[in-house]
Formats: C-alpha cells, structure tokens, sequence
C-alpha cells in the first residue's frame, strides 16, 4: 500500500506543476494579448488612421478629383 499512496503523491504533485504552468501561461498570454499594438514597431506612423490622413491632405473646393 505505500507504493500506491507515493505513485499518487508523486502524481498530484505533476498535476499541481502542470497547473502552476498553464496559469502562468495564461498570464503571459493575457498581459501579451492587453499591451499589444496593431501597429509594427517599424512604422509607429501607421497608426494613424486613413481618416486622419485623408483629413490632413489640403483639398480645394474647386479642383476636380484626382485620376
């Protein structure tokens, strides 16, 4: 019998680190997935939106639309 309670000891003991390492790693996962940025850091000039963009281009009333 102290064969069969220490192969469960030692089993409870793989879970509970196995569910110490999934937590943590939900963890990172979730602070990765909240700081994260759409934007490449390459290009912090993408995040701007094309609205803005367009917004910043001058336009005059009177000329006719680009082709």
């Amino acid at each position: 019998m102290p064969v069969v309670s220490k192969n469960l000891e030692r089993g409870s003991i793989v879970t509970f680190a196995v569910a110490i390492f999934m937590l943590v790693a939900l963890l990172f996962y979730l602070i990765v997935a909240f700081f994260h940025e759409d934007t490449p850091v390459d290009n912090p000039t993408a995040a701007s939106s094309s609205a803005s963009a367009d917004s910043a281009r001058p336009e005059k009333s009177g000329d006719p639309p680009a082709n």
